[in-house]
């Protein structure tokens, strides 16, 4: 039986970075994430994303 284990990292860091346009009816959102591995021998070095919110207001 073979046996996979990885050392997580116990203190991630995370940066956001984010903007807001809104008028009498409407509210645009954008955030930037950006957080550091999960574990030590992992590829890539921080996860990244993108995310949009459109909301309207009646």
């Amino acid at each position: 039986m073979l046996a996979f284990v990885m050392n997580s990292i116990h203190y991630k860091n995370s940066f956001e970075l984010g903007y807001v346009f809104h008028t009498e009816q409407w509210k645009v959102t954008s955030v930037f994430n950006m957080i550091s591995r999960d574990v030590e021998k992992q590829y890539i070095k921080s996860h990244q994303y993108l995310s949009f919110a459109i909301t309207r207001y009646f």
